[in-house]
């Protein structure tokens, strides 16, 4: 994404290495993250929230990974996840100086929910 989009008008907002921006910034930087993630043809749409106990959610609808991370789901104790959204945010609030906590990915008909917090 930063290769595609770093030096445009729809680049991710830059967060400093390290600084710990506050909610609204991460929430911004996530956002603009899903939206490109839809331009590129990712999912059919997408949304980035926020609720009042500072943990966010990312919402796909008919993402590109929906069956294959369904299926992954599906299986009992499977190592393997298809989560690349919440991979690509791990590392950008690591890079932010912050970690992902109590993270989850769960499928729902044709949406993929990603929930974290970040500490």
């Amino acid at each position: 994404l930063i290769e595609t989009f770093g030096d445009t008008a729809s680049a991710i907002p830059k967060i400093e290495l390290g600084s710990r921006p506050n909610a609204d910034k991460v929430l911004a930087a996530v956002k603009q993250m899903v939206n490109l993630f839809v331009v590129s043809g990712f999912a059919f749409e997408g949304k980035a929230s926020i609720d009042g106990k500072q943990q966010f959610t990312i919402t796909f609808t008919s993402p590109a990974t929906l069956w294959s991370g369904q299926s992954l789901k599906g299986k009992n104790n499977a190592l393997l996840t298809n989560d690349f959204a919440l991979k690509t945010v791990k590392a950008m609030m690591s890079r932010a100086g912050y970690d992902v906590v109590n993270s989850s990915v769960k499928y729902a008909n044709n949406q993929e929910i990603t929930t974290f917090s970040i500490v």
